[in-house]
């Protein structure tokens, strides 16, 4: 019993380190851009409480109409896509997974243009409520590959592509 109790109790601590991963890959077969980003569940929950000032129904693994709404609302606004230095791409959450320690969002493009010479990420996602948040950022495309890691100070990686 005594197991049971630390094991809970030790799934809420604080963790130390505050980063985020996101995969976009630019899909040549849809033309359109997917996003992956996995979160501490904690600090999302914070984020979108703090800029929704409503309670979200996160962490457990079920899913309603109001924080689905909750989270897409937070998304748009913190992830920006621009390509070929001018075109906003507007990105669409297409679901999250949530679990008690890390979830992760989904976000998907319409179609874009056939041809992206530059892609730029805005990410600003938990910088306003945590001190030392990073971003490590993975793009792919076809054999091309690409990282970089997002800071307070530095909320942008642009992707050239060859």
């Amino acid at each position: 019993m005594v197991f049971i109790v630390l094991s809970v109790l030790s799934s809420f601590t604080l963790h130390k380190y505050f980063v985020s991963l996101s995969q976009i890959e630019l899909n040549s077969e849809t033309n359109r851009i997917e996003i992956a980003s996995k979160y501490f569940t904690d600090d999302l929950i914070r984020a979108i409480e703090e800029a929704s000032l409503k309670k979200v129904n996160f962490g457990n693994g079920e899913q309603d109409s109001t924080t689905l709404s909750l989270v897409t609302k937070y998304f748009e606004k913190h992830i920006q896509l621009n390509i070929n230095d001018s075109l906003s791409i507007p990105m669409h959450l297409l679901g999250y997974e949530d679990g008690i320690k890390e979830s992760w969002i989904y976000l998907e493009s319409d179609s874009i243009p056939a041809i992206v010479q530059e892609l730029r990420l805005t990410n600003s996602s938990l910088f306003n409520r945590i001190e030392g948040q990073k971003h490590m950022i993975h793009f792919k495309f076809k054999d091309f590959q690409s990282s970089d890691i997002l800071g307070k100070d530095s909320q942008q990686a642009t992707f050239s592509l060859p």
